[in-house]
């Protein structure tokens, strides 16, 4: 459809109470596998975060990920 990019919020993560790094993980996992299967895609995710606490979070779950450790 010509998208380039998507923002990519963590729904319920936070006040619904959904585990955060359980979200993180979740989200992460599928966005890395869709880029990796649609790199021609050249695709950008931005993801919107709550605070510096989800954003740390997430920062490390994508470093531990790309370095090929589990979280």
């Amino acid at each position: 459809n010509g998208c380039h990019s998507i923002g990519f919020p963590l729904i319920s993560a936070g006040i619904y109470g959904y585990p955060k790094q359980q979200a993180w993980d979740i989200a992460l996992r599928t966005c890395l596998a869709f880029m990796e299967d649609f790199e021609e895609a050249g695709l950008s995710i931005t993801f919107a975060v709550i605070d510096d606490e989800m954003l740390a979070l997430g920062n490390q779950i994508l470093e531990s990920l790309k370095s090929g450790n589990s979280i």
